[in-house]
C-alpha cells in the first residue's frame, strides 16, 4: 500500500466525478470531457494549487485530532466532505460540511441553524471556535453563492451526462439453500432506485435487510437487498423482487444456481469500488450535488508495520554465505541474512485475496481476445465464484523474517541487488552504490542529462502511430491493445559484479553503443531483402545515441546490427581468420592462431566506430563461455562442460515461494532442456 496516496480529492455532481486529485500526482485532472468547457484556462493550474495547499493542512489537521483523542501512533484517517443542492423547480438552496475521523462523525455543519456541531467532545472545541471566529460565515457564503454558481455551469455543460438513464438487470443469488437469498440490481444510472420483497404477491417486509448504494467502474450503480427464509419456506410460497428504476419495473423469480450462472461480477467491482470511493468522497467531496451523509470507516484498508529489535536465531550465515554477499557496514542478523537467501525473485504471500487485480486481468482478456459477450459473462461469473471462495494462502515468511524484512527496506544506508549474473543477493553501502552509478551516469557520450521527463511525449506519439495503423486496417484492435504503451517509466539500476572472469570476445555496452540511426538503417535493408516479410506481416518496413536497455526491441535491433558488424570485420582481416566464431548477443567464442590474437582485436575494434570489445585469453588450457567451461585436452580434443560463474547459487526459486506452480515446474523442465543441450 506504499504507492496508496496520502491525500485524496475528489469533485462531484450528481453521482458522477468531475475532479480528481491526489498527493502522488499532485495534480487537479478532469474525469469528464464536458468539464474543460465549463472551465476557464487557468482551472486547472488555479484547483491543483488550492489542492496542494489542502493537501498540507490535511496533514496538520489529522495531526491535531490525534492530540485530541490523546493519540500518538498508529495510521488514522481525517475525511472532510462539502457541497451544495440546488433543486432546479423550487430554486431551494442547501449546504452541507462534514469533518470525519477514522470513519466516524466529528464536526457538521447545521445549515439551517447557521451553526456547527459535534457529536463527540473532541470535536466541541473545533465547532466553537468556527462559529465565532469567521469561518461559519465564509463556508456559508461560499455553499450559498459560488458554490451553487458552479453547480449550475456544471449542470448546463454536463446536461447530456446527467440526463442519461440505464436499466438495471437484475437477479436474485444464493451461495447454498440455506443462505438468505440476495435480491441484486446493477448497472442502473441515476442512482435512484427502490428494491422490494413480495410473497404471494404481497408486499412482504420481515427479515429483510436492504443494502447500501454502491457505484461501479463504469459511473453506474447496483444495490442489494437480502431476505432471510428457510428453505422450507421458499418452496411452500411464492417470492419475488421487484425492482422500480426511473417508472419502470423489473421482477426476478428465480434463483440463480452455481451451475447456470454464479455471482455477477459487478457485485465484487462494485464492492470493492466502493470502498475506495468512500475514501476518495471522505477526503474531500469538492462538489455534490446530492448529499451523501455519515462516513464510513476506511482506516481498514491501511496498514503499517513497525519494526522491533529482534535476538538473533541461530547463526545462519553458514548456510546462506553462498547465496548473500554483505558488502556493507550493516552487520545482518541471522532471520535478514535467512531472508535475503531466499532470493529477489522470491514472492511473498499476500495477506488478502486481489480482488482488483484479478477483475483487471479478467476485464483485459475478455477484450483483448475479443471473447463473445455470452462467453465472456459466463467467465465472469466464474471468476466471480471462485473469488469469493477464495482464502488468503497461508504466509511462507515467519513473523522475524517479516520484521528483518521491514528493517532492510526501511535502512536507506544500504541498498539491496542482485548480482549481475548468478542469483547472488549483494548488500552495497548506498553511498558506494550511488558513487558507482554517478560514475556510470558520468559518461557524456552515452547519457545526457534532460530536461524533462519524454515518456509522456513518446507515449503519446507511439499511440498516434498506433491510431493511424488501426485506421489504415494495418493492425486490428486487439494488436492495438496489445502494443498499447504503458505508464512506466524506464528506470537505470546498476549490478554489481562478483570476482568474474570476462570471457572470449565480450562488446562493452552492446545496447547504449549500438547506434539508432545506423541500427534502423541496417534493420530496414534486413526487413527490405526479406522475401517471406508479406507472408508475416502487413507493416511496410519504408518508413541519443543506442537502444533502450531493458526494451524487448533493443537486442532484437542490436543482434541484427552485431550481425553487419561481425560480417565486415571478417570480410576485410588480412590476416588468418578466426576457425571458430560464435557469438550469442554480446559474447563471442572464437577459436584462432595464437600470432593472431593481437592484430585480429585490433582490427575488430577498428572496423566500428561505437562496438568496442574486450578480450579473456585461455588460460590453463580451459575457457568459460557462457553457462560452458571449454576444455582442450592434451590431444586438441575440446571438451564441453557445465560453468557456473562464482556468484551462481544454484538456487533459481525457493519452492515456498508464492509463485504459480507451472513456474516452478518450469525452472526444473528449463534446467533439465539446458543440460540435455549441453550434453546431447
Amino acid at each position: 500500500m506504499s504507492s496508496f496516496p496520502e491525500v485524496v480529492i475528489v469533485g462531484m455532481v450528481d453521482d458522477g466525478q468531475i475532479v480528481y486529485y491526489d498527493s502522488n500526482t499532485q495534480n487537479a485532472v478532469p474525469k469528464q470531457d464536458w468539464v474543460n468547457k465549463a472551465a476557464d484556462p487557468q482551472y486547472w493550474e488555479r484547483n491543483t494549487g488550492n489542492f496542494r495547499g489542502f493537501q498540507q493542512i490535511s496533514k496538520v489537521d489529522l495531526n491535531t485530532l490525534k492530540q485530541r483523542f490523546n493519540q500518538t501512533g498508529g495510521v488514522h484517517t481525517y475525511q472532510e466532505m462539502y457541497g451544495c443542492e440546488w433543486d432546479d423547480e423550487t430554486e431551494e438552496i442547501n449546504g452541507f460540511d462534514e469533518d470525519g475521523y477514522d470513519g466516524g462523525d466529528y464536526t457538521t455543519l447545521d445549515y439551517k441553524e447557521s451553526r456547527y456541531i459535534s457529536p463527540v467532545p473532541q470535536g466541541l472545541r473545533a465547532a466553537e471556535q468556527w462559529n465565532r471566529d469567521g469561518s461559519l460565515q465564509r463556508r456559508k457564503h461560499y455553499l450559498t453563492t459560488i458554490c451553487i454558481e458552479w453547480l449550475k455551469k456544471y449542470l448546463q455543460y454536463g446536461k447530456s451526462s446527467f440526463g442519461k438513464t440505464v436499466s438495471p438487470q437484475v437477479s436474485m443469488l444464493q451461495k447454498s439453500s440455506s443462505s438468505p437469498v440476495t435480491c441484486h440490481a446493477t448497472g442502473f444510472y441515476p442512482s435512484g432506485v427502490t428494491i422490494s420483497w413480495m410473497k404471494n404477491d404481497q408486499e412482504h417486509h420481515e427479515d429483510v435487510e436492504v443494502g447500501e448504494l454502491l457505484p461501479n467502474e463504469d459511473g453506474t450503480f447496483q444495490k442489494m437487498s437480502t431476505l432471510r427464509v428457510t428453505p422450507d419456506e421458499w418452496k411452500k410460497n411464492k417470492y419475488n423482487c421487484v425492482v422500480e428504476h426511473q417508472g419502470k419495473t423489473k421482477i426476478a423469480n428465480e434463483i440463480m444456481t452455481n451451475e447456470k450462472d454464479s455471482v455477477p461480477i459487478g457485485i465484487i467491482i462494485g464492492a470493492v469500488a466502493a470502498v475506495v470511493l468512500l475514501i476518495v468522497i471522505g477526503v474531500a467531496g469538492y462538489m455534490m450535488y446530492q448529499k451523501k451523509k455519515g462516513f464510513k470507516p476506511v482506516n481498514a484498508l491501511y496498514w503499517a508495520v513497525t519494526s522491533k529489535n529482534i535476538s538473533p536465531e541461530e547463526d545462519v550465515r553458514a548456510s546462506s554465505d553462498k547465496w548473500v554477499k554483505n558488502l556493507s557496514d550493516r552487520e545482518l542478523t541471522g532471520p535478514e541474512m535467512e531472508v535475503l537467501a531466499k532470493g529477489l525473485n522470491f514472492a511473498v504471500t499476500p495477506d488478502h485475496i486481489p480482488v482488483i487485480d484479478m477483475i483487471t486481468a479478467t476485464e483485459s482478456a475478455i477484450r483483448n481476445n475479443n471473447i463473445p459477450e455470452e462467453e465472456a459473462e459466463q467467465l465472469r461469473a466464474q471468476v466471480s465464484m471462485s473469488l469469493l471462495k477464495a482464502k488468503p494462502p497461508p504466509p511462507n515468511l515467519s513473523e522475524q523474517e517479516k520484521r528483518a524484512l521491514t528493517s532492510l527496506s526501511k535502512d536507506i544506508n544500504v541498498t539491496i541487488l542482485p548480482a549481475d549474473k548468478g542469483r547472488c543477493t549483494v548488500v552495497l553501502n548506498a553511498d558506494d552504490y550511488h558513487s558507482r552509478v554517478t560514475a556510470l551516469l558520468s559518461d557524456y557520450n552515452t547519457y545526457e542529462i534532460l530536461n524533462r521527463d519524454p515518456t509522456s511525449k513518446y507515449k503519446k506519439q507511439v499511440i498516434k502511430c498506433l491510431q493511424l495503423l488501426e485506421k489504415q486496417g494495418v493492425i486490428d484492435r486487439k494488436l492495438y491493445y496489445r502494443l498499447y504503451p504503458g505508464d512506466t517509466t524506464p528506470c537505470l539500476y546498476g549490478l554489481p559484479k562478483g570476482d568474474e572472469t570476462m570471457v572470449s570476445y565480450d562488446v562493452i555496452s552492446l545496447f547504449t553503443c549500438v547506434p539508432t540511426v545506423l541500427a534502423v538503417e541496417t534493420v530496414r535493408s534486413r526487413l527490405s531483402h526479406d522475401p517471406m516479410l508479406r507472408e508475416r506481416t502487413q507493416l511496410n518496413p519504408d518508413q541519443k545515441h543506442g537502444c533502450a536497455m531493458g526494451s524487448p526491441v533493443s537486442p532484437i535491433v542490436a543482434n541484427l546490427y552485431m550481425e553487419e558488424v561481425e560480417k565486415k570485420a571478417l570480410e576485410t582481416y588480412s590476416g588468418t581468420l578466426p576457425t571458430h566464431w560464435f557469438r550469442y548477443v554480446d559474447d563471442t567464442w572464437v577459436k584462432i592462431k595464437i600470432n593472431e590474437i593481437g592484430p585480429f582485436t585490433d582490427h575488430i575494434n577498428s572496423v566500428d566506430d561505437y562496438i568496442k570489445f574486450t578480450k579473456e585469453e585461455m588460460r590453463e588450457n580451459q575457457l568459460p563461455f557462457l553457462d560452458c567451461g571449454m576444455y582442450l585436452e592434451n590431444e586438441g580434443d575440446l571438451q564441453v562442460e557445465v560453468y557456473r560463474k562464482p556468484t551462481h547459487t544454484d538456487q533459481y526459486l525457493m519452492f515456498d515461494s508464492h509463485h504459480p506452480l507451472e513456474h516452478k515446474l518450469g525452472s526444473y523442465f528449463l534446467c533439465t532442456k539446458q543440460l540435455m543441450k549441453v550434453f546431447g
